[in-house]
């Protein structure tokens, strides 16, 4: 039950993953092609040739592609703030249902140990699940912040 509830904020957190990695190939492709263009230029001039029709047209083809590039950057930082945005949203869901999966293990715990006769302490293992999950929470408020930078 836990699985299918997450299942669709996981499929986002997938989709955002997809779209660094379309826009990261995408910007390595174009800003390769506006290198290599860029030292053509550069061959260009060192070589003292004259065509300057053939120079336009590398300039234009590379203002062209170093524009693509610039824009591919940009996508590919909003990609990565979103990507970072719904996987901790992500988790703020799959936190809360870890602790509640854990208050039923206890339970089951508690209920196969009595089936075994052996003794326990329910309060004392309820304590100690408490602390746990205090722990186990303020570490990953801790992480949080720092992956926001605070």
């Amino acid at each position: 039950m836990v699985f299918l509830k997450l299942l669709p904020w996981l499929a986002v957190v997938q989709n955002a993953k997809a779209d660094i990695e379309i826009n990261s190939s995408s910007y390595d492709s174009s800003f390769a092609e506006a290198s290599r263009l860029q030292l053509d230029m550069q061959r260009f001039h060192e070589e003292g040739r004259q065509d300057w029709a053939v120079y336009q047209t590398l300039e234009s083809y590379y203002k062209f592609k170093s524009g693509q590039s610039e824009e591919y950057s940009e996508a590919l930082a909003r990609a990565y703030e979103i990507h970072g945005e719904k996987l901790g949203e992500f988790h703020a869901l799959l936190l809360p249902e870890i602790k509640g999966l854990s208050k039923v293990q206890l339970k089951l715990m508690i209920a196969i140990r009595k089936d075994l006769g052996i003794a326990c302490d329910v309060a004392e293992l309820q304590r100690q699940l408490e602390r746990h999950w205090a722990v186990m929470e303020a570490g990953y408020g801790n992480v949080m912040k720092e992956m926001k930078g605070e």
